[in-house]
């Protein structure tokens, strides 16, 4: 008689699965923590390393006048760990991506442009791309948004898919700064930003764009 074999049983035990999405709960709350942090660097986060870089006595003063470089020296940081990481990830190759879309403003295509050792990410674009992970996250996952820099402008991406664009940061000169928004046929509006926190004012163009690729 032939035996029927035994049906596939899931034996995780539950504290293991409730253990994983309590780790991912705290994981993801403390990413968030991070992206406001590099927007803003918060007094309690200076404290921790000022008496680190600091010998004297840390008083109000000392706290006011370090504070605002500890907050740069962190952006800095950051800024030198994306390069980095786009220094690693392209091997000092050449890289170029075709797409036949064109910008409605300056006619530039939605091909990625050479990147080389040229290009320098700035702070403020690290920052905005923190803005827009942070927009982002209240309906996917923030690490799928990606930065990728080039030439012209600076893009960011659905999982560093340069043709799952979300939107461009043209932040080359620091008083005139600009948001390229992109619609459902790639084309794109370029509109002023007085300052990165105006990015949150395109919260429903952004959360629209990233939709479609959800």
């Amino acid at each position: 008689m032939n035996s029927v074999p035994p049906r596939s049983v899931d034996r995780t035990p539950p504290i293991i699965a409730e253990a994983h999405t309590e780790e991912l709960k705290y994981v993801s709350a403390a990413k968030r923590e991070f992206a406001s942090e590099a927007r803003e660097l918060s007094y309690d986060m200076a404290s921790v390393f000022l008496p680190r870089i600091y010998s004297g006595r840390l008083t109000a003063k000392v706290r006011e006048q370090l504070t605002p470089l500890v907050a740069k020296g962190y952006a800095q940081f950051i800024s030198d760990q994306v390069n980095y990481r786009l220094q690693t990830a392209l091997g000092g190759s050449q890289r170029f991506e075709t797409s036949p879309a064109k910008e409605e403003a300056g006619g530039e295509s939605l091909a990625e442009e050479k990147v080389d050792s040229d290009i320098v990410t700035t702070v403020d674009e690290i920052q905005g791309h923190l803005i827009v992970q942070a927009i982002l996250s209240r309906d996917l996952d923030p690490t799928r948004v990606t930065l990728r820099d080039t030439k012209s402008y600076c893009g960011i991406l659905m999982d560093d898919n340069n043709r799952k664009p979300i939107c461009r940061f043209y932040f080359h000169n620091p008083d005139n700064l600009r948001i390229g928004l992109l619609d459902e046929d790639k084309n794109v509006t370029l509109h002023q930003l007085n300052g990165l926190p105006e990015i949150y004012q395109h919260t429903d163009a952004l959360l629209e764009a990233a939709s479609r690729y959800a």
